[in-house]
């Protein structure tokens, strides 16, 4: 089994629940990957909403120090490092409102091994609007983007409102840098705004970006039971839109309450990997559970 998962929240789970990385408490332990033959992680810390922006960065900087202390060397902070043999983690921000209007420490993320920036998570942000307002970037949010092209972090997506997500790749065209969405599912299969627009999701491919399938319920099926099933048609909608070179699965293990009911942690992805072989051939499962975002990443952290 080879698994690039571009977004779980692990860290900062293990970290308030003051778990190592011999447990099997969470919906992506550690435990459950060990006899992959390969697997990579995009390992976020949120920026919970509920607190004050530079609570929030503290929190970051506890849970980012100890994880870098369990990780050691599989926390990956260059692709060059990446192999198709053997588990990496890349750390991971999600909301980046907790630069605080300060620049220099965007730079800081940097040197901390931050690779994957996701600019917004809920409502109106010092950065820009999120999923649930239709509002672009800030002055702010535009010179963030700006500098993460230019100091090597990749800006992601997910949680922006459209008119947002619009901005960011049009300053990535001018830039010509790829940007990521890491858990953003289609908005013409289910239709929330969390989800992405075709037309989006086109302009990500088209840059060289890609994108992860999210395993929340929510943005997966507007019904009740849901299932691996649901996952497949949101690939399915992707690859019908821009083929299948530009998705991969971004999980949001250990950041959802919810699972779909056959996917409820990690170690269900290699049932899943061999039910989406038989629907759309093992050259696309493999493409979309692994070799997608290990070219990406390889290519771009």
């Amino acid at each position: 089994m080879k698994l690039v998962d571009l977004h779980c929240d692990t860290p900062l789970e293990m970290y308030k629940r003051c778990l190592d990385f011999d447990n099997d408490a969470l919906q992506a332990s550690p435990a459950f990957i060990r006899h992959y033959d390969a697997y990579i992680q995009c390992a976020a810390i949120w920026s919970d909403y509920r607190l004050h922006d530079e609570e929030a960065f503290d929190i970051f900087q506890k849970a980012a120090k100890d994880f870098r202390k369990k990780a050691g060397n599989m926390l990956c902070t260059s692709g060059g490092n990446l192999s198709d043999h053997g588990t990496a983690y890349i750390l991971c921000v999600e909301d980046a409102r907790i630069l605080c209007g300060d620049m220099d420490r965007l730079f800081n993320l940097y040197l901390e091994g931050v690779r994957i920036l996701t600019l917004v998570w809920k409502g109106h942000s010092p950065l820009g609007g999120a999923w649930d307002t239709n509002e672009g970037l800030t002055p702010l949010g535009r010179s963030v983007v700006e500098a993460c092209f230019a100091v090597g972090i990749i800006p992601d997506l997910s949680h922006g409102s459209w008119a947002m997500c619009s901005e960011v790749l049009k300053m990535a065209k001018t830039a010509s840098r790829p940007v990521i969405a890491t858990h953003s599912n289609a908005y013409a299969v289910t239709h929330t705004s969390r989800n992405i627009t075709d037309a989006l999701f086109r302009e990500i491919a088209e840059g060289g970006g890609i994108t992860g399938i999210s395993l929340c319920p929510a943005h997966l099926t507007s019904g009740k039971n849901c299932t691996s099933s649901d996952v497949l048609r949101h690939i399915e909608h992707y690859i019908s839109v821009a083929g299948e070179e530009a998705i991969c699965l971004g999980c949001d293990f250990d950041g959802i309450d919810e699972t779909p009911k056959d996917l409820y942690n990690i170690s269900c992805m290699e049932s899943f990997y061999e039910k989406a072989a038989r629907r759309l051939g093992s050259s696309t499962a493999d493409k979309i559970f692994f070799d997608n975002g290990f070219q990406f990443l390889k290519s771009n952290i």
